[in-house]
């Protein structure tokens, strides 16, 4: 027994005079170029300690550093020197503000579901993406204590586009929610932007993203089958105006034809008509004046033998006898003149 009180003791003064407990290991923490860091401090006065949560006080506590050392005080929990340990009395928060983006589809996370006014229930496909502003950091960490931007995104911004899309479907039958899906986030889009950006977040995309999805499928199918009806009215109407065109077409070039054919026709006729005109008013006055005509003719045939002469001179048939003498006939060719 007196052994055991004799180490004991003697460790007691070993570790007086060594000061043997355990090393106070330096703490950093790193801040990236994303993200924003709040230096506050776990112990002080109560008036502090009371105004802690204030976003102003945040806003002095903002670090500028990209590194930070945590201090650390040795805490006592034994009447021994080694019994105890080292605690933080500084508590760096750090907020990322890199935009998230969300896309709430039934593949993914589950669309946004509504009811129209006629009682027709069905979901949109709805994509928002949001950030957070150096200068809000203080306002969103002030609102939102755990200072993660994607838990936000899911939970009460989820939940503030639902209430305001079902709030504005339910106004409008089927038909005008069809037509007009536009105006719709429209009125949505700006509610929540505001209402966020009170909370220190900026939204800066919100939209639909795909079509509506119908939680009944007959009516789907209902849809489907009306557009492709109206499909194949369009097709069929295309392919009549199509056919209008051709026939058209095929009119036009008839009808060109036609009308060419009745001009060759019609100026062939003309000719014949001017030719027999020429031939009667010829006859005509040959019968006014026979002797006149019949020298005109015989000056034609003459200018018409001279342009076919070849130069030489006629050849002559001289007959010794008459027509029933047996002598023979003589050919004569007279000579060429040989002065021109």
């Amino acid at each position: 027994m007196n052994k055991k009180i004799f180490a004991l003791v003697a460790c007691v003064g070993l570790a007086a005079i060594t000061g043997c407990r355990k090393y106070d290991t330096p703490e950093y923490v790193e801040i990236k170029p994303n993200e924003t860091a709040f230096a506050v401090p776990m112990e002080g006065v109560t008036a502090e300690q009371t105004s802690f949560e204030s976003e102003e006080y945040l806003r002095k506590n903002m670090v500028a550093a990209k590194r930070v050392q945590v201090p650390h005080r040795w805490n006592k929990t034994g009447r021994i020197w080694l019994s105890g340990n080292w605690m933080d009395t500084l508590r760096v928060i750090v907020v990322d503000r890199s935009p998230v983006n969300r896309y709430w589809t039934n593949e993914q996370n589950g669309a946004i579901q509504v009811e129209t006014n006629d009682s027709v229930s069905l979901s949109m496909d709805v994509t928002c993406t949001a950030m957070i502003e150096q200068e809000n950091t203080p306002l969103f960490l002030y609102r939102y204590p755990a200072g993660s931007l994607m838990t936000v995104m899911d939970n009460e911004i989820r939940a503030k586009i639902q209430t305001e899309l079902t709030e504005a479907v339910a106004r409008k039958s089927l038909e005008e929610v069809k037509l007009n899906k536009g105006e719709i986030m429209e009125v949505v889009r700006p509610n929540v932007t505001r209402f966020f950006a009170d909370r220190g977040v900026t939204i800066t995309t919100l939209g639909f993203g795909g079509g509506l999805n119908y939680l009944n499928p007959k009516i789907q199918e209902a849809i489907d089958k009306t557009v492709q009806d109206q499909q194949l009215a369009i097709s069929a109407e295309a392919q009549y105006q199509a056919q209008l065109k051709t026939n058209e077409t095929i009119k036009i070039t008839a009808d060109a034809a036609a009308a060419a054919a009745r001009l060759k026709a019609q100026g062939e006729a003309d000719a014949i008509k001017m030719l027999a005109d020429a031939k009667a008013y010829e006859i005509e006055k040959m019968n006014a004046n026979k002797d006149q005509y019949i020298a005109l003719r015989q000056l034609e045939n003459m200018n018409l033998l001279i342009g076919r002469w070849n130069g030489t001179m006629p050849v002559y048939n001289m007959s010794m006898g008459g027509s029933d003498s047996s002598l023979p006939s003589i050919l004569m060719n007279l000579p060429s003149p040989t002065a021109k």
